[in-house]
């Protein structure tokens, strides 16, 4: 426990003061000052921000509690046995995150992507907004199931 006297008061306000007429008399170190702390605040709140939404926050499901993370890599053929075989009630994959490049009106973003069985929506229990997503009979063709924040930013909200 710090206490603080009369004397430390008077000599944190005189410190403080002199300080301020510094970054007064000096507004170009006030401004690199000033623009250091928004950058290293702004960098850690964006870290902080994709960690929040992509790790802390709850799995979106219908029943978090009965899913169970498997962290090991199986071959398409064992999880096709494991799947069938009835050990689970029902078994989904994903071949974890992974980013790819999107070319649009003339310029490349990079967007984050993940591969999934046919039925990991199922096994979620999660829906679309709009439209559908994908089934058993889209497995082996090309699908995507996109964000809503993609669909607005980058397809311009656009339905087919």
């Amino acid at each position: 426990m710090v206490l603080l006297t009369s004397q430390k008061i008077k000599v944190m306000l005189t410190d403080l003061r002199q300080g301020l007429r510094s970054l007064r008399n000096s507004p170009a170190l006030a401004f690199v000052a000033v623009a250091s702390l928004a950058l290293g605040i702004g960098t850690n709140v964006t870290i902080y921000s994709v960690a929040k939404e992509m790790i802390l926050d709850d799995l979106s499901a219908r029943q978090p509690d009965r899913l169970v993370r498997l962290g090991t890599a199986i071959a398409s053929s064992r999880y096709r046995d494991l799947r069938h075989a009835g050990v689970f009630q029902d078994l989904a994959f994903n071949t974890g995150l992974g980013d790819s490049s999107w070319r649009a009106d003339g310029r490349n973003e990079r967007v984050w992507e993940i591969t999934t069985s046919a039925n990991f929506f199922d096994v979620l229990g999660v829906g679309s907004s709009i439209g559908r997503l994908y089934a058993e009979s889209d497995q082996g063709k090309p699908a995507a199931v996109v964000s809503y924040g993609f669909w607005r930013k980058r397809l311009h909200s656009d339905l087919p």
